[in-house]
Parts: C-alpha cells; structure tokens; sequence
C-alpha cells in the first residue's frame, strides 16, 4: 500500500531526506560515545592544528545514515536486496570497522593496507571485474588481470578519500559533491541500484557536514573516510564499468581526478623523497593551499569548487565531451597556477592553529 503514497521519482527526494535527518540525529551521540572511549584527534602543532580534543568516529553516524535509509529504499523498490547491493553492504561494513579499529588503536599502516586488499578482493570476486574496455570501436580484453586492475582502483579510491581528509570538512564535503555526481550520470544511463546507494550516502554527508565544517566539532575519522571511497569505488565498478565503453571508464575517472591525482602524485613523490610513501606529511593539496596563506575555509571552498567544476564536468561528458574535458584543463590549469603564483608565495605563513583538521593519511 505504500507505494500508492510514493512514486518511483520521489523516492530520489526522500531517500537523501531521510538520511540527512538520521546522520544529524546521531552525529552528537557518536561524538559523546567517541569522547567516552577515547576515539578523539589531539593536536600536535604539525599536521593536526585543532586545538582541543576531537571525536574521530563520525563516520560511524555516516554509515548508519546511509545503511538504514539505502536499505530501506532497496526493500521498498525491490522487495529484497541486489545482488550489488547485498556485496557493498557487506564490504562496506567490514570497511567501516577496520577504519573504526585504526581511529581507536592506530593500526600499523601495512595491517590496515593489508585488510583493506583483502575486502577489496572480496568485492570484486563476488562483485565481478573489469574485464575489458571498447575504445572507439576497438575492444581490450585485460583476462585474468581484469582482478588485479579493479581490486588496484577499489583500494586507490578507498584511500584516496582518507588521505584528502585534511582539513575540517574537506572529505565530506569532496565526497558529497562526488556522490551527486555519481547519481545523477547512474539515473541518465537507467541504473537505478547505484542511483539510489549514491543519493542515500549523499544524504548521509550532507546531514554531517554541518558538525564536520570548520570548527569542526567532530572529525569523520577512517571508518567514515575509508568507507566513503569504498562505496563510491564499488558504484563506479558495479554501474559504470560494467557498461566496459570508454566513457563510463572517464565518468568515475573526473568525478574522483582530484583526490586520485593527490593520492597519486603524492605517493610518487614520498618514493622519490626516499621516505615511506604511507607516512602522513604536508605535502596534500590541502596543506599547500594552507601553507600558501589561504585559511581553512578559502582552502575548502577552493578545493569545493574545483571539484564541484569536476562534477559538473563528469556529467557533461555523458554528452559534451569536448566540454567536460575543458573543465577539466581549467580546473587543474587553476590549481596549478595557485601553487605557483608568485604573489601567493610570497605569503606562505601557515594558517591559525585553531583551524585545521589533519588527518593521519
């Protein structure tokens, strides 16, 4: 009877409504439980310029936002769970608590890395692979490294996501952005699964974004950032890759370009450096728009419009490729010229204490 009350179109209303009230609802619960077991960011002066004692765990109101609600839309729409859906659900979970031991107990880097492969294989093999890709007519087959390509993007996205969460509400914000993109290009090519996932977890950040902007009150921590990338890279795989034309191949690919060519460039550089390429330092995007004199809040809201722009792009692309792809030049065009304008270095005074997040990515 009630689907007599709600149509297929307003489900797509809802369904992000719903979770924005529920992450806004437990968001101060989680951050009193995090005080009390002592899932908190204490600064340090370096990479961690809050000042006071912060819960890390909220991305456990995250989850709980976008598991209810995404459920409940499934069951809804379907009368059970996709077979997709059912494979994210279930490797998202183990996602999250991984993340949720590392914001309690600080896991060792490789132990993290190393379950991390381990749920992403899981994925994949119950999920499925990209196993080939048509470019202009001319198809490639990948065969049996078709595992190891998409196992390789899950994890990169996975932790593309943590290593951007820098400052207060950049990787909720990013990822916001990202998700609505996502749902938006997964409605114009009819797949609804993914459609729905993607609003729901949007809903989701949108409703902890508030507590998460600067003064950040509460931090998303791993077990919110890791499961984000996790989900988004399981819709790219599940929805986009499986349509294996070049297009859906560059959708994801400019929906995730700034935080996959962050996550990137920077590990390339630490191998270079002679460092460990899985040690926290200053050399994210985050920490150069900071050390370039802009605040917390102008870094944020260049790094949300570029990705924004990015967005916007991935959707284009559908059907404006020579557009999209512009935006693209421009927006990293932009970014570049930020780094590397002679008035902006010449600043180059770190921001106030009291306004940075730092993560440990």
């Amino acid at each position: 009877m009630i689907h007599d009350f709600i149509s297929e179109k307003m489900i797509y209303i809802l369904a992000p409504v719903l979770a924005v009230a529920i992450a806004a609802l437990c968001t101060p619960m989680i951050a009193e439980f995090g005080r009390i077991i002592g899932a908190v960011d204490i600064p340090d002066g370096k990479r961690k310029l809050h000042t006071g004692i912060v819960p890390r765990i909220g991305g456990i109101a995250v989850y709980a936002a976008f598991a209810i609600v995404s459920a409940a839309v499934m069951m809804y729409k379907y009368g059970y769970f996709p077979d997709s859906y059912a494979i994210i659900l279930v490797g998202s979970v183990c996602i999250m608590l991984l993340g949720f031991l590392d914001d309690v107990f600080d896991l060792p880097a490789l132990m993290k890395f190393s379950f991390e492969v381990v749920i992403a294989v899981f994925t994949v093999l119950f999920g499925g692979t990209f196993d080939y890709l048509t470019v202009f007519g001319t198809t490639v087959v990948f065969g049996v490294w078709g595992i190891p390509i998409t196992v390789f993007w899950l994890v990169l996205l996975t932790n593309s996501i943590n290593l951007i969460d820098g400052i207060d509400g950049l990787a909720t914000g990013t990822s916001s952005l990202a998700l609505l993109a996502l749902a938006v290009s997964a409605v114009i090519m009819g797949d609804d699964v993914n459609a729905l996932i993607a609003v729901a977890l949007f809903g989701a950040t949108m409703g902890f974004l508030p507590y998460n902007s600067n003064p950040a009150s509460i931090f998303i921590g791993d077990c919110g950032a890791l499961t984000l990338g996790y989900i988004m890279g399981c819709i790219s795989i599940f929805g986009f890759f499986k349509a294996q034309a070049f297009f859906t191949l560059v959708i994801p690919s400019i929906i995730f370009a700034l935080p996959l060519f962050d996550a990137v460039i920077i590990f390339f550089k630490r191998l270079f450096m002679g460092v460990n390429p899985f040690k926290g330092d200053r050399l994210h995007i985050q920490f150069i728009m900071l050390d370039l004199g802009f605040s917390v809040k102008q870094s944020v809201a260049i790094l949300y419009v570029s990705s924004a722009v990015l967005a916007a792009a991935a959707i284009l692309f559908i059907k404006f490729k020579l557009v999209a792809l512009t935006l693209v030049f421009m927006t990293f065009e932009f970014l570049f010229f930020l780094k590397h304008a002679p008035s902006l270095k010449k600043k180059n005074v770190k921001p106030p204490a009291a306004e940075s997040e730092g993560s440990r990515g």
